[in-house]
C-alpha cells in the first residue's frame, strides 16, 4: 500500500512491468500492444473502445493498488487470469505486468470500473492507501529522532473528524481529499460486487481509520449490504507470514476465502464475522 501523498493526476494510462506474462488483461478492452514491450501507453478514449468476445475459460483476479503485483502473479501461477493496477506514483518493481491507472481520477475509476464489467472476475483484491488513516501519526517521535530533523507528523483523522480533522494544512487537506475518493471508489467497488457476483477482499492495518472511513460513507450511501463492517474480518500479524514487524493487518472479505489460510498471529491473531 502507498501513501496517499503520493498519489497525483495523471492524464495518461500505462503497462508496466514484465512483458512476458501471457495471462494479464484477458479479454481486455485496451488496444493491442506490441507483446515484447514493457511500457504501453493506454489514452483514456480506450474507454469507449467495443469489448472483444475472446473466450476466457479460467477465473480472473483483479488487485488494486497492488504496489508489486506479488498476489496477483502467484494467482496467475495458480491459474487465474489477472489484472493488477495501482497509482502512477507506485514505486515498487511489478513482479509481472500492471495497468497504471490513477484512480483518484473520476475518468481513470471509469476506466477500471470498464474492465471489471467486462472481465467478470471471480475476485477482487484492494489493498487500499492508508496514509491518511495511519494510527503511527498519534505516536510521538523519539526526540532523538527529532533533534537529528525527523518532523512529527500530526494525526489527520480521530474518532470525532473521520473523514479529516479540521484546520489541516493545504497539503494534508489535499492528501485526505484524496483519500477519500479512494475510499468512495471502494464503496462502488463493493456495490458492484453485488450486481457482479463476484467476491471483494480489502486490506488494511488493523487499527486503521480507513475502516471507520468506508463504514461512515457506506452507510451515507443507503445500499443494500454487504456493509463493510458485515464483511469476514480475518486479523494476522505480518512477521507471522515473513514480515520483519508484528504489524496487525486485516482482510474483509464478502466469503471467508482467507479464514483458514492467513489467520493467526503472534499473541493469536482473530478470525471472525462481525
Amino acid at each position: 500500500m502507498h501513501p496517499v501523498a503520493e498519489i497525483q493526476p495523471s492524464k495518461k494510462l500505462k503497462l508496466s512491468g514484465n512483458p512476458s506474462e501471457s495471462k494479464v488483461f484477458p479479454n481486455s478492452t485496451l488496444p493491442s500492444a506490441d507483446p515484447t514491450a514493457s511500457t504501453v501507453f493506454v489514452d483514456s478514449s480506450d474507454l469507449n473502445r467495443p469489448v472483444e468476445s475472446t473466450f476466457c475459460p479460467q477465473p480472473t483476479f483483479v488487485e488494486l493498488f497492488c504496489g508489486c503485483a506479488r498476489l496477483s502473479h502467484v494467482a496467475s501461477q495458480q491459474g487465474f487470469n489477472i489484472l493488477p493496477i495501482d497509482g502512477p506514483r507506485n514505486e515498487h518493481k511489478p513482479e509481472t505486468k500492471i495497468m497504471t491507472i490513477d484512480l483518484t481520477d473520476p475518468a481513470g475509476q471509469e476506466v477500471c470500473l470498464k474492465q471489471i464489467n467486462d472481465l467478470k472476475p471471480q475476485m477482487v483484491h484492494v489493498a487500499l492507501p492508508c496514509g491518511t488513516g495511519s494510527r503511527a501519526r498519534e505516536k510521538p517521535i523519539p526526540s532523538h529522532l527529532l533533534k537529528q530533523g525527523a518532523p512529527q507528523p500530526r494525526p489527520l483523522r480521530d474518532e470525532c473528524h473521520i473523514m479529516g480533522v479540521p484546520n489541516l494544512s493545504k497539503l494534508d487537506q489535499i492528501k485526505v481529499q484524496a483519500s477519500n475518493e479512494l475510499a468512495r471508489f471502494v464503496i462502488r467497488l463493493l456495490q458492484l460486487s453485488l450486481d457482479l457476483s463476484f467476491d471483494i477482499c480489502i486490506e488494511n492495518p488493523a487499527n486503521s481509520w480507513m475502516w471507520a472511513v468506508l463504514t461512515q460513507l457506506w452507510c451515507c450511501s443507503r445500499t443494500t449490504q454487504p456493509q463493510p463492517n458485515d464483511m469476514h474480518i480475518t486479523t494476522f500479524s505480518n512477521c507471522n507470514h515473513g514480515g520483519l514487524r508484528p504489524k496487525k493487518t486485516s482482510l474483509r472479505c464478502t466469503s471467508r476465502v482467507f479464514r483458514r489460510h492467513v489467520s493467526g498471529g503472534v499473541r493469536g491473531a482473530s478470525s471472525q464475522t462481525l
